[in-house]
C-alpha cells in the first residue's frame, strides 16, 4: 500500500479549477510531475477530445456550425444545441456535452459524453462516441480514477483517507503500486484531491486495471468536509468504489 503525506498547508487548488500540482506534491513525487503554472492553460481530456476551461465556455454549439460534419451529427444524436464543438477541422468534428444522469462505470462518474465524426471513404460518419470524464492532463502522469475504499470509509475524526486509485492507461491489468501520485489540498470546507499514475515503461496490453490502495494523511480530522476530485471539470465528489 502506498502512503502519501499531506501536502503543504494552504490552498493549491481553488474549488473550481486546478492549479500547479508541483507546489503541492506528495512525498517522493517525481520532479517531472507538474501541471501548468497558469490554470487557464490546464487541458482537460475526454477520450481524445480536449479543451481548456475558457475554450469550453466559448465553444459554439454544433447546430450553429457551417461544417460538412453537422449532418452526420444530426443523424447520430439529438439536441445539437447541447453539444459544444471543441475540435473543428477539415477532417474531423468533435464535440462534448454534459451527461445527466451520468454514466457510472466501476465507480467513476462519467458526466459528459463525446461524439466525433470524420469522413470515411468520402462519407462523414461517427468514428468515436461514448461517455467520458473531463479530466486534467498532468505532465508526467497518466489519468486515474480516485475512489473511497468501501472497506475503510472515512469517519469525521479520521486523519487518514483510504483510497483506491484505478489507472486508466494501458497497464496489462497490473496494479499501479509505486506509481501512484495523490496531491492533497485541505480547505476549511472540503478536501481536494488530484490523482495520477506514472505510466508503465515499454508496451502494455489494454485491459481493465485493478484498483491500487493508497493511504492519504490529513493535517486535521476530516470532520464533515466532502472529499472532492479537482482534476475533473467540474470538480466531483469522490465516490465509494463498488464492492468486488
Amino acid at each position: 500500500m502506498t502512503r502519501t503525506r499531506r501536502a503543504t498547508r494552504g490552498p493549491c487548488w481553488p474549488a473550481a479549477v486546478l492549479l500547479t500540482v508541483a507546489a503541492c506534491g506528495s512525498e517522493g513525487a517525481e520532479p517531472d510531475v507538474a501541471a501548468p503554472s497558469d490554470p487557464a492553460a490546464v487541458v482537460y481530456d475526454c477520450f481524445g477530445v480536449t479543451t481548456t476551461a475558457a475554450a469550453w465556455d466559448e465553444a459554439p454549439p454544433v447546430d450553429g456550425l457551417d461544417h460538412p460534419g453537422v449532418d452526420a451529427f444530426a443523424a447520430a444524436t439529438d439536441r445539437l444545441d447541447e453539444w459544444r464543438a471543441l475540435d473543428i477541422g477539415d477532417e474531423q468534428l468533435g464535440a462534448v456535452r454534459p451527461l445527466d444522469p451520468p454514466d457510472l462505470l466501476d465507480g467513476e462518474v462519467r458526466d459528459h459524453e463525446r461524439l466525433v465524426v470524420a469522413p470515411v471513404d468520402g462519407v462523414w460518419q461517427v468514428v468515436s462516441a461514448g461517455p467520458c470524464a473531463l479530466r486534467a492532463e498532468l505532465a508526467g502522469l497518466g489519468p486515474a480514477t480516485v475512489l473511497l475504499d468501501p472497506a475503510a470509509l472515512p469517519a469525521a475524526d479520521d486523519t487518514t483517507l483510504s483510497l483506491l486509485v484505478v489507472e486508466q492507461a494501458c497497464a496489462s491489468g497490473q496494479p499501479a503500486t509505486g506509481r501512484v501520485r495523490v496531491f492533497v489540498d485541505e480547505a476549511a470546507d472540503e478536501v481536494r484531491l488530484v490523482a495520477g499514475v506514472r505510466e508503465v515503461e515499454g508496451g502494455a496490453h489494454c485491459q481493465g486495471n485493478p484498483p491500487t490502495p493508497v493511504t492519504v494523511e490529513l493535517g486535521d480530522p476530516l470532520g464533515e468536509r466532502p472529499i472532492v476530485d479537482t482534476a475533473r471539470m467540474p470538480p466531483v465528489e469522490v465516490t465509494v468504489a463498488p464492492s468486488r
